[in-house]
């Protein structure tokens, strides 16, 4: 199985994003219902990076039948990037993306998702924006984010807060 969701990553997600990808490894834990990916990068044609992530993990709850709702007991994405560039032109560099998005099905919603524990750790966002006359460009990072029990079940209202802090110890 790692190796068909290895090529069928490097086959399909080109297609999706007009991009180059590359995927490192690819690992599977058929008792555990997990799924690791490693070293996965989007690069633009010219060769600059794009998105990416050293790592994502997602473990699936066999429960997720019982509940009618898609069950993950963790996903955790490991220093994700971004690279988000406004063109001279106003145009950003990822708009080929929104153009070409697959249809949807209207009136269907998503199926009901629960998501005990969401870690993002290490995410970086890059922006330039060519549209003023010095180019600005800044880094934005390194971000953590720690959700838990985030669901999009009917009816779920639960206590949510957000907390930021910044490199500086402000929040």
């Amino acid at each position: 199985a790692p190796a068909i969701i290895k090529w069928q990553l490097r086959q399909q997600l080109p297609a999706l994003t007009h991009r180059p990808v590359t995927v490192q490894q690819v690992r599977v834990n058929p008792y555990a219902l997990s799924l690791t990916v490693r070293g996965l990068s989007l690069t633009e044609t010219n060769g600059t990076p794009f998105a990416g992530f050293d790592e994502l993990y997602v473990n699936f709850q066999l429960s997720s039948l019982f509940r009618w709702t898609w069950t993950f007991s963790e996903i955790r994405i490991a220093g994700p990037t971004a690279n988000v560039v406004r063109f001279a032109n106003g145009q950003f560099n990822f708009a080929d993306l929104l153009t070409n998005s697959a249809p949807t099905s209207a009136g269907v919603p998503p199926p009901p998702v629960l998501i005990q524990n969401l870690s993002i750790t290490n995410a970086l966002l890059t922006f330039t924006d060519g549209t003023t006359p010095k180019p600005f460009h800044t880094v934005y990072g390194p971000t953590h984010i720690e959700l838990n029990n985030l669901s999009t079940r009917p009816n779920q209202h639960g206590p949510y807060t957000i907390v930021a802090n910044t490199g500086d110890g402000e929040s």
